[in-house]
């Protein structure tokens, strides 16, 4: 009964409704990014924790912040002491590794990670399979006669999916019998549109250019495009270009763009299914969930 006593001391204080039955709350932990409030990623996986939420009477939702200065300073005690919580969904547990630990050591309060998978982690995460989902965007890429890729890979030092889509990339590559150029993969400083110019100048400047780009997400891969058109490099006639998440807004822009489709919202959905599975003593063992993605090809590839 320990664990139960420290789960009750970081409890939200019970409210309760018109009718007089106590209301409990779920927290999100994202970053304090103006970035974060306009992507597609975190949007989708928003829009299916509301739909996940919306038949259960009785729940609120609060958004749990955290500042770039304090990822590596902030314990779970202090965010707790903070935000007063009855569950968790992180959705970007990588950027937080000393919450994380402390959290799944001390059994604090129940928790939901969204993908970055880990198979060390014993706690309970949904993720999409990054390997599978890369190799079959090159395999279909491929067919349709690319042979020379290039990757603009996403920052490794917080997202364990931007290595695993590295990863992937280059394993899937040698399995297709493709040449994998070092000369064509940069890595990007950050997963939004503010590509730095320099990466696609070195791109664009080269003797030998890639026929096509894949980008470690679809905001990478926006970017990309930009500079290109910029540069009056056509888009796909000149370099193809692909991205990764498979936001709504890649069937409006020209061209429209491939992507990889993860299913944002259905795992933020899940994740609070599991989150009150955990919470209501339903679920007891960490459910590790694997998310399988699709190859969405368009115009631009």
């Amino acid at each position: 009964m320990a664990n139960a006593a420290k789960i009750s001391d970081w409890r939200r204080p019970m409210r309760g409704d018109k009718s007089g039955a106590p209301i409990r709350t779920i927290g999100i932990v994202l970053p304090f990014r103006a970035e974060a409030a306009r992507s597609p990623y975190f949007e989708e996986l928003i829009a299916g924790v509301l739909e996940g939420l919306r038949p259960h009477s009785g729940w609120d939702l609060k958004w749990l912040p955290v500042r770039d200065r304090e990822q590596k300073q902030i314990t779970f005690k202090s965010l707790l002491e903070r935000h007063r919580v009855d569950g968790i969904i992180f959705f970007i547990w990588r950027h937080l590794p000393r919450i994380v630990s402390e959290m799944m050591k001390a059994k604090l309060l129940p928790a939901v990670l969204v993908n970055d998978h880990d198979k060390t982690i014993r706690n309970s995460i949904l993720y999409c399979e990054n390997e599978t989902a890369i190799f079959t965007l090159l395999e279909k890429l491929r067919r349709k006669g690319y042979r020379r890729f290039g990757m603009i890979r996403g920052p490794e030092s917080g997202s364990r999916d931007a290595k695993a889509r590295y990863e992937a990339f280059k394993h899937g590559l040698r399995r297709l019998k493709l040449t994998y150029d070092p000369a064509f993969t940069y890595e990007s400083s950050h997963f939004s549109e503010r590509l730095p110019h320099d990466i696609m100048k070195s791109l664009i400047t080269a003797a030998a250019r890639p026929e096509v780009i894949l980008c470690a997400n679809d905001d990478i891969a926006h970017g990309a495009i930009r500079i290109l058109r910029r540069h009056k490099i056509h888009v796909p006639a000149e370099i193809a270009v692909a991205g990764f998440d498979d936001s709504p807004v890649n069937e409006v822009m020209s061209p429209t763009l491939t992507s990889v489709r993860q299913p944002t919202a259905a795992m933020g959905k899940k994740a609070v299914e599991i989150l009150l599975g955990i919470i209501s003593g339903k679920l007891r063992r960490a459910a590790q969930i694997k998310f399988k993605p699709e190859v969405i090809l368009r115009e631009s590839a």
